[in-house]
């Protein structure tokens, strides 16, 4: 089912992914520089350990070979190179000349470390003179490992961004769909109270209007609709307002309860050609009274509108329950949980607006009562109330 959101939901909606798409690159640009800085500084300490170890190799050759009584040999030092290019090195005399030609830079021999251009140069005298060699210089393009980091770090900054907008989609989706949910039943709601109220309305009008409107059936037809209308309006108020009401539950006697108000269903009954067998003793409750008419009244009258023509509905009330039986549509198994819920309808066969067993379900939360329902499909239903 799509539902098209309206402009003050797509407004707020855009609003909110702007905001979680804006806070989740910010988060991650700080997370990734403090990443880059972090391992920048690990490949940079990693590479002078390295250097370090690769120079004292090289002394300790040019020391062993000058103990052994050997000659310098520049054919021997594979003209600098270390490790695939990446590191070079130079040896320079006392005189600091070199003596491979491998690095043309300008050596700056009054530092041991230095950085220039994004290239590592460590400068060591620990050879000491052997072999006429005074100083090794050895060459790092550090900046083949920091593009290398650099490349690393929006990789994987950019594939946790990427995700984190697809957790975003999916969050979002899963925020607003219960919403638009409940603004689709608050739509149908309102589409099935505005027919719910048009049909007693409309009776009103067209027996008002009669020439004689002062006859026994259109009294009668005036009657029902009136006591219809209350109904609406009654139930409506008693579940939004519900919590404003500060009636005290007493023990009344619930048969006269049900004898004041059975007087308008026995009309909705004939009208319908349905049958209505009542069965009450008296049982006494601890409820107050405006509930219990709303508990009856929305059983009774859901038992008449989904009976049918010639039907039968079983009122009884006794022994500490109250039961509701109709030989009519039935319901499906898979929906007789969701039928307490508000706004849900079961099926649009008859009129209401799904909210009748809604305030059934919450009286029975309020006051404890057990409520049972036993139902198939086409053989009728029956609502059993336990006190």
């Amino acid at each position: 089912m799509v539902i098209v959101l309206t402009q003050y939901e797509k407004k707020t909606f855009i609003s909110f992914v702007s905001l979680y798409i804006g806070s989740a690159f910010l988060f991650i640009v700080i997370i990734a520089a403090l990443f880059y800085k972090m391992e920048y500084k690990y490949g940079y300490d990693a590479t002078i350990s390295q250097m370090q170890i690769e120079v004292n190799k090289l002394s300790s050759k040019i020391v062993v070979e000058h103990m052994k009584g050997l000659k310098f040999d520049k054919n021997q030092y594979t003209n600098g190179a270390i490790r695939d290019d990446k590191s070079i090195y130079e040896l320079y005399d006392k005189n600091k000349k070199p003596l491979l030609n491998t690095i043309k830079e300008k050596i700056d021999f009054d530092k041991s470390l230095y950085n220039k251009n994004n290239t590592i140069y460590l400068v060591s005298n620990s050879t000491y003179g052997h072999l006429g060699i005074s100083y090794i210089v050895l060459k790092n393009h550090y900046f083949l490992q920091h593009n290398k980091i650099l490349f690393k770090t929006v990789a994987i900054f950019s594939s946790i961004f990427v995700v984190m907008i697809f957790v975003g989609f999916i969050l979002s989706k899963l925020f607003i769909n219960p919403i638009l949910t409940q603004r689709k039943k608050l739509d149908n709601f309102i589409k099935d109270t505005t027919h719910e109220l048009n049909t007693p309305i409309t009776a009103l009008l067209m027996s008002v209007n009669k020439k004689n409107p002062i006859t026994p059936n259109n009294i009668k037809r005036i009657n029902l609709s009136a006591k219809r209308i209350s109904e609406l309006y009654t139930d409506l108020t008693y579940l939004f307002l519900e919590d404003k009401s500060n009636l005290e539950p007493i023990s009344l006697n619930t048969k006269d309860i049900l004898d004041e108000n059975i007087d308008y269903f026995i009309q909705l009954a004939i009208k319908k050609h349905i049958t209505l067998n009542i069965d009450t003793n008296d049982m006494y409750v601890k409820i107050d009274k405006e509930s219990f008419v709303r508990l009856s009244n929305n059983l009774i009258s859901n038992a008449i509108k989904y009976s049918k023509q010639n039907g039968t509905i079983s009122i009884t009330l006794k022994d500490n329950k109250f039961i509701v039986q109709d030989d009519g549509i039935g319901i499906d198994e898979d929906k007789q949980k969701k039928i307490f819920q508000r706004f849900y309808r079961a099926t649009s066969n008859a009129g209401g607006f799904g909210v009748g067993l809604d305030i059934v379900s919450n009286i029975c939360k309020k006051y404890d009562i057990k409520i049972d329902l036993l139902s198939k499909k086409n053989q009728g239903s029956t609502f059993i109330l336990s006190f």
